[in-house]
């Protein structure tokens, strides 16, 4: 199998909860070192984010601690810790597989648009091709215009012509719009009757609706102008792009760690009342001491 020459990391990556709770161990670092040593293997190996030294051998521990000149109880401890944050997954005879291989690579989709490219850089060719032997021109590259959508419609990626013609230069005129920029960089350059769509869009629902609804075609694969029509009025000018498993599983830590902060402080404002109301009334019994307002017990929170 075909040994990969690079490995996606995504922005963001040190303040990924997981992240945090490695580096928050002791030797965290090595931690962290561990980690991408075993995304390295895994693209070595390519195979479904699979760790091993052939199709029937495991990578030991033994052999882990050697590469990375660890201890072996260590690297045992590391890897404890990185099934446990579901990071990787060991099945009964000790083969190491990266859970989130698919999620952080995502090679499917990309060999897909790679795909998708040679086809239509193939059929260009060939027309160019027949074009050149019947002595005819070229077919010209369509024209996308702008038709009614009905708000019952929803237009599927399959359902929806994508643009496979040649590319032509984008009007200077029209770059500085922030809906053609954003075409420009996920699509290429357009026509200009396109362009003015675009830009007849951005100036209907703003330009930050306009841009997230061109980057919801460019993720279903559909260049067309209507399907960017279509998510802007179904949405209603708000389209939203769907999260993936690693940010909605950000989102939900996030969401948890708020929730036990906030549980916190109620328990503790609940101690430093009970403390405040068993302090006066002792105070009352006694008919003597200070006493400590409540104000200043919870400024100390």
């Amino acid at each position: 199998m075909r040994k990969l020459q690079w490995l996606k990391t995504r922005t963001g990556l040190f303040s990924d909860p997981r992240m945090l709770c490695l580096m928050n161990q002791a030797n965290g670092d090595s931690y962290i070192v561990l980690w991408f040593f075993l995304k390295d293997m895994a693209g070595t190996v390519n195979d479904n984010g699979l760790v091993y030294v052939s199709g029937q051998e495991a990578m030991t521990t033994q052999l882990i601690a050697k590469c990375l000149h660890r201890r072996r109880p260590f690297i045992e401890k590391g890897l404890a810790l990185l099934e446990k944050l579901e990071l990787i997954k060991r099945n009964e005879n000790g083969m190491i597989r990266i859970a989130i291989w698919d999620e952080l690579q995502d090679f499917q989709r990309d060999e897909k648009k790679r795909e998708q490219t040679k086809e239509r850089v193939r059929r260009y060719r060939e027309r160019q091709r027949q074009a050149q032997q019947g002595d005819s021109p070229v077919d010209a590259a369509p024209v996308m215009t702008e038709t009614a959508v009905s708000d019952e419609m929803v237009m599927t990626a399959e359902e929806a012509p994508v643009y496979d013609g040649e590319p032509v230069t984008t009007p200077k005129t029209m770059r500085d719009y922030t809906s053609v920029q954003k075409y420009q960089e996920l699509f290429g350059p357009m026509q200009g009757e396109f362009a003015q769509q675009l830009i007849d869009l951005e100036k209907m629902w703003g330009s930050e609706a306009t841009c997230i609804a061109i980057e919801l075609a460019h993720d279903n694969g559909v260049n067309n102008i209507k399907y960017i029509q279509a998510i802007l009025k179904n949405s209603n000018g708000h389209p939203m792009k769907k999260e993936d498993a690693y940010e909605r599983r950000q989102r939900e830590c996030y969401e948890h760690i708020d929730a036990v902060l906030r549980e916190a402080r109620r328990e503790k404002l609940q101690r430093l009342q009970a403390e405040n109301a068993r302090r006066n009334a002792s105070r009352n019994d006694d008919g003597e001491g200070s006493g400590i307002s409540f104000a200043s017990l919870a400024k100390t929170m």
